[in-house]
C-alpha cells in the first residue's frame, strides 16, 4: 500500500522533535562562545520553553474563571497571552530582540488586565514585577529603568482610579490615599533593588567574560610569539652547523673562512637582537594585564 504524498506528518512526533531540539539547545548548546548575549539566549530559550508548556496548563481554569465572573476581556487576554508564546517558542527566525519584547509586552498587559479585573490584591502586581525583572535581564540596566518608570505611572493611574471608584467599589483595597500610597512605595522599592541587582550582575559577569576573552587573545599571541622565535632559534642552528661543517672540510678559502666568520657574527647578533624583541615584547604584554 503506497502511502498518500499529501498527508502531512504526525503534529505529535513533531512537537516531539521540537521539544527535544529545544531541550538540547537549552542544555548542550554548540556555541562555545558563553558570553552575556549568550546566556540571555539561553534564558529566553528557557522562559518561553516552560511558559509554553506550563501556559497551556494556566490558561484553562483562568479563561473559565474569567468567563464565569464575566470578565470577557481578561479571557482574551489570557489567550492572546499563551498564543503568542507558543508562537515566539516555535519561531525561531525572529530576533533576540523582538522575542524578548514580546515576552515584556506580554507580562505588562496581562498584569495590567488583571490589575483592572481584580485589583491590586491579586496576581496582576506580580505580573508587573518580573516584567522588571525581564527588563533588567534581557536588555540590561537601562532597559529595567524604563520598565520600571511604565509600572510607577500605571499602578499611580491605577490606585487613582480604584480610590475615586472609577473602576468599581470590589476593587477598593486601601482605606485611604496613604495608605496606598505607603504599599506602593514599598512594592516600587523592592521591584527597584530586584532589577537593579540583576542588572549590575549581569554587568559584572559581562566584564568578566570580556577580561577573560582578552587574556585568552593575549596567551594565544604569545604564544605565537614563541613558536616564531623558536623557527628561528632553529634555523640559526642549523646555519651554525652548516658553517662549521665547511670549515672542517676546507671547503672554503682563506677570504670563504672570513665570509663565514662574518656570516655567524651576524647571525649570532640576529638572534640576540630577536631574543631582546621578544623579551620586551613580554614585558609589554605583563604590563598591560597589571
Amino acid at each position: 500500500m503506497r502511502a498518500d504524498p499529501n498527508r502531512r506528518p504526525d503534529d505529535s512526533i513533531s512537537l516531539a522533535r521540537r521539544l527535544d531540539r529545544w531541550r538540547r539547545q537549552l542544555f548542550s548548546p554548540a556555541s562555545d562562545k558563553r558570553d552575556l548575549a549568550w546566556w540571555r539566549e539561553r534564558i529566553l530559550l528557557a522562559c518561553l520553553g516552560i511558559s509554553a508548556f506550563f501556559g497551556i496548563v494556566v490558561l484553562v481554569p483562568s479563561v473559565l474563571l474569567a468567563l464565569q465572573e464575566g470578565r470577557l476581556v481578561l479571557g482574551l487576554i489570557d489567550s492572546a497571552a499563551c498564543a503568542v508564546v507558543l508562537a515566539l517558542f516555535f519561531s525561531r527566525r525572529l530576533s533576540y530582540r523582538f522575542r524578548a519584547g514580546a515576552i515584556l509586552v506580554l507580562c505588562y498587559t496581562v498584569g495590567i488586565g488583571v490589575c483592572l479585573s481584580y485589583g491590586l490584591m491579586s496576581g496582576g502586581p506580580a505580573w508587573l514585577f518580573f516584567s522588571v525583572i525581564f527588563s533588567a535581564v534581557f536588555f540590561g540596566l537601562n532597559g529595567a529603568v524604563a520598565a520600571l518608570g511604565v509600572n510607577v505611572v500605571s499602578l499611580a493611574v491605577i490606585v487613582s482610579l480604584t480610590q475615586q471608584g472609577v473602576l468599581g467599589a470590589d476593587l477598593a483595597v486601601f482605606k485611604t490615599t496613604g495608605h496606598a500610597l505607603v504599599a506602593g512605595v514599598n512594592y516600587i522599592f523592592l521591584n527597584a533593588v530586584a532589577a537593579v541587582s540583576v542588572a549590575v550582575l549581569l554587568g559584572g559577569l559581562q566584564e568578566k567574560a570580556a577580561q577573560e576573552e582578552k587574556t585568552a587573545s593575549d596567551l594565544h599571541q604569545e604564544r605565537m610569539e614563541l613558536l616564531t622565535a623558536k623557527e628561528i632559534l632553529q634555523e640559526e642552528i642549523e646555519s651554525r652547523k652548516s658553517i662549521e661543517a665547511e670549515g672542517k672540510r676546507g671547503a672554503v678559502s682563506g677570504d670563504g673562512r672570513a665570509d663565514a666568520r662574518d656570516h655567524l657574527r651576524n647571525e649570532t647578533r640576529r638572534g640576540v637582537v630577536l631574543r631582546e624583541s621578544k623579551r620586551l615584547r613580554t614585558i609589554r604584554v605583563h604590563r598591560s594585564r597589571l
